[in-house]
């Protein structure tokens, strides 16, 4: 199968790149990961609906727990 296909190009393709820090910087790689994917200003929006999102199933799930007899007659 041709790597090229799967998006995988060597690891010089500009994506791998785009955080902008290296694995010869020192940091932990929790660290460059929360840095690069969780808040960075490009995708903090993102991550912030998603946040949003797991916020309400999270309460709906609550709610049905606490008051799910209310909803069954």
């Amino acid at each position: 199968m041709d790597s090229g296909a799967l998006g995988y190009d060597g690891g010089s393709s500009s994506y791998y790149k785009a955080g902008g820090s290296s694995r010869d910087d020192g940091s932990w790689a929790i660290t460059r990961f929360l840095r690069n994917e969780v808040f960075d200003s490009q995708k903090l929006v993102g991550n912030l609906n998603v946040l949003y999102g797991a916020g309400v199933f999270a309460g709906a799930v609550y709610f049905v727990e606490k008051y799910g007899e209310l909803l069954i007659q």
